[in-house]
């Protein structure tokens, strides 16, 4: 390991430097994105230097209660294979430690999150698509489909389905500048809530979450979205395979909006006492994870 290697918290006018490191590895999370994370925990940035040189980055974004979430681990590609990446995660693990602590891995490196405690949970498809416009549903059913308000979140069962409190950060992902929510209410009861927001790449959006009573409000609030953006724009879903209605969703919605499967990560939980075990598996329960069709994100869990 290079002896000038130093891991430190990201300074506000380094987020240029974090966002090219992601943007080479083929990732796309905005400026605005990074800029969020930065305001909501900037403690959980990192980045390590050498010789003042920005060579790798990492965010482990913590929640208020119980939970933290590790994205964005990038070393750059001439510095890889030499520790530098070993030494920036162990910096960005102490930041969440004690916590349960969650990551999305790629296949390469499952068997190494697995040896440092790791646990496979279920896996995350990515599904892609074409938005355009549609009036697949009827002017009544869109009547009960409002615009987010973040009032709308206050001691609503709607947003339990994790396996902890993370209102506050429901708040700061659905009020992102780019990113547009809309929410179903029936008999004054939020029955659904989904938002899109605008990726790097031009023209590319991303729906997460997707959390809803069930799947025909699933359905609507996605062809709600598609029709919120420009017609032909690439879109993302982030569909739990664990929630098989989730999938036959995609499978209805698939010749509307030209879905297809790009990709699978697992996602991946590390905990340290039985309590921390037992809100993981609350959140995989049938009553929990079927109200999910889409996660928030595989950057913040």
């Amino acid at each position: 390991m290079n002896e000038s290697y130093q891991v430190c918290n990201i300074q506000r006018e380094e987020i240029p430097d974090f966002l090219r490191l992601c943007h080479d590895e083929g990732w796309s999370p905005t400026y605005e994105m990074i800029e969020s994370f930065y305001k909501f925990d900037k403690e959980g940035l990192f980045v390590g230097k050498i010789n003042g040189e920005i060579v790798s980055a990492i965010a482990a974004i913590k929640y208020r209660q119980n939970y933290g979430h590790i994205s964005y681990f990038v070393v750059s590609k001439n510095h890889r294979g030499s520790g530098l990446g070993s030494k920036l995660f162990s910096h960005a693990f102490e930041h969440l430690n004690g916590n349960i602590v969650g990551l999305n891995a790629v296949e390469s490196m499952i068997t190494k999150y697995e040896n440092i405690g790791f646990k496979k949970q279920y896996y995350v498809e990515k599904i892609v698509g074409i938005s355009k416009a549609t009036a697949n549903f009827d002017a009544l059913i869109l009547s009960n489909v409002f615009n987010f308000d973040a009032s709308m979140l206050i001691e609503n069962k709607i947003t339990d389905y994790f396996l902890t409190d993370r209102k506050e950060m429901l708040l700061f992902w659905l009020t992102l500048p780019s990113a547009i929510t809309k929410v179903y209410i029936n008999d004054g009861k939020i029955q659904g809530f989904a938002s899109i927001h605008q990726k790097h790449k031009e023209n590319a959006w991303e729906i997460s979450p997707i959390i809803s009573d069930n799947m025909e409000i699933a359905k609507l609030l996605i062809v709600c979205l598609m029709n919120s953006i420009p017609s032909g724009c690439n879109v993302t879903l982030l569909i739990p395979e664990i929630n098989k209605q989730s999938l036959k969703m995609i499978e209805e919605l698939k010749d509307l909006f030209n879905f297809e499967k790009k990709d699978t990560e697992p996602l991946m939980y590390k905990y340290v006492n039985d309590q921390q075990k037992q809100l993981i598996q609350n959140y995989q329960s049938e009553a929990s994870i079927n109200h999910v069709f889409g996660v928030l994100s595989l950057c913040i869990g």
